[in-house]
Parts: structure tokens; C-alpha cells; sequence
């Protein structure tokens, strides 16, 4: 399923916290599924039951890194609960994956943006775990009213809650970007 669109949420209490387990976030989007008896067919759901399973088999296989232990995945599942705007829900023998689908068109309108599970996976695999938050700041920034707009370190870190002051901070974008760069994801 690696050229399947995935709708992530790109919420600016989101993307400017580096506290929100973003990496596992969109592991379990990736991993997650379209109910197609919900109402809503935008957000996407796993069972508590399969969910253990699959995250590790997520991170074996696709990522090929070590799965976090158990411990992490349930405290990053309750941190995920507690987040404004809501993130994840527990719906039944379920979880509901809050991703308000999404498409290039209307992504500022529904807080959401897609990428190929392929360019996820590439992301995640990355041993920074910000990378992928950054991709999706210079995604959702680089078009301002249907023009180009060039973004700098500065501008980027501040989108991403980093301080704009710290050199190592502005060091840190730097690598990033040229990472992004190296795999044909942005031109500096």
C-alpha cells in the first residue's frame, strides 16, 4: 500500500510543539484503517487489540528500526488522548486516528496535508525525529496565495516552535533541510 495517500494533521499546536509524539502519530496513521461503516470516512481507526502487533511489525519492516517496548507505545497513546485538538479516541473495540482528510486543494481548510506512505516511511526512517514535522512546514509554507515563497532557517524554526536566536537550533534546520534536499524532497 506504499503509493496510498495519507491525510496528517498539520495543526499549528501540532506542528510547533516538540513535545507531540509526532513520528508516532503518523506511525499510526500508516498502520491505521478507513471504517468504511463510520460516518466519517476521513478519520482512520485500528483495533486495541491488533494494535501492539502492528505497530511493531510497522516499525520491524517498514522502518527497519527497533519497536518501541510496550510501556511507550501506551504512554504515548495516552499523551496522544490528552491532545488539543483532539488526536486520538477511543471508539469501542477501536481506536479513531483523527486525520481529517485531506487533499493539496483544501488542506488549510480541514488542518491536514497527504503524503505518500512511501515519503512517510523515508521520513521516519530518518534518525531525526523531526524531519518529517519540518517536511510538512515547508509543505504547507512554501505556497502563499498561489506563489512561491522562500522560507529560511529562521522562518522555519519559528513555525516549528524552535527558537529563532539558537545558532545550534538553526544548525539543526540546516541538516534537516539538507536531508530533505539529498532525497529530492525540496531544492534549497
Amino acid at each position: 500500500n506504499c503509493p496510498t495517500l495519507k491525510p496528517l494533521l498539520i495543526h499549528e499546536n501540532i506542528l510547533a510543539n516538540k513535545l507531540f509524539p509526532y513520528n508516532f502519530y503518523a506511525a499510526l496513521v500508516c498502520i491505521s484503517k478507513i471504517d468504511k461503516q463510520a460516518k466519517d470516512n476521513f478519520d482512520r481507526y485500528i483495533l486495541k487489540a491488533e494494535l501492539l502487533e502492528m505497530i511493531n511489525s510497522f516499525y520491524k519492516f517498514a522502518l527497519e528500526k527497533e519497536p518501541p517496548s510496550e510501556r511507550t507505545i501506551h504512554r504515548q497513546i495516552n499523551k496522544l488522548k490528552k491532545w488539543e485538538p483532539k488526536v486520538i479516541k477511543e471508539v469501542g473495540d477501536k481506536y479513531r486516528i483523527r486525520t481529517n482528510g485531506a487533499n493539496i486543494l483544501n488542506y488549510k481548510f480541514l488542518g491536514a496535508y497527504e503524503l505518500p506512505s512511501e515519503q512517510i516511511i523515508t521520513l521516519l526512517k530518518d534518525n531525526n525525529r523531526n524531519i518529517l514535522r519540518l517536511y510538512l512546514v515547508i509543505c504547507v509554507n512554501t505556497y502563499i496565495n498561489n506563489e512561491l515563497a522562500p522560507l529560511d532557517r529562521k522562518t522555519l524554526a519559528e513555525k516549528m516552535g524552535m527558537s529563532i536566536n539558537s545558532e545550534r537550533e538553526l544548525k539543526i534546520i540546516g541538516k534537516m533541510a539538507n536531508k530533505l534536499a539529498d532525497l529530492d524532497y525540496i531544492d534549497l
